[in-house]
């Protein structure tokens, strides 16, 4: 979950995330919400990765990491928001 004052600035640049998480060779999902009924964190910004597998996202991180141009991303995207919280789901299934 991120607060940001430039809402739509924000997704634009998530845009180019989606097309730098491809070119390191990620099969992840990247996914944006805005909090709707979220009491207090309503208008927050939420981002999912949604990843195939944990190992999937373990070697996509390590190429990210290794990339210098996605590594100037985050770093852009840092001066663009306030990163309220950051976690890590596993899918239940029946």
């Amino acid at each position: 979950m991120v607060k940001t004052d430039n809402t739509a600035g924000y997704v634009k640049e998530l845009e180019k995330g989606r097309a730098l998480m491809k070119r390191v060779g990620s099969a992840a999902v990247l996914r944006v919400w805005c909090a709707r009924f979220a009491g207090e964190n309503a208008g927050a910004i939420i981002v999912s990765v949604e990843s195939p597998s944990l190992a999937a996202m373990a070697k996509e991180e390590a190429a990210a990491d290794a990339d210098p141009e996605y590594q100037a991303w985050i770093k852009g995207l840092a001066k663009m928001r306030t990163m309220v919280s950051d976690s890590l789901y596993n899918e239940l299934k029946p």
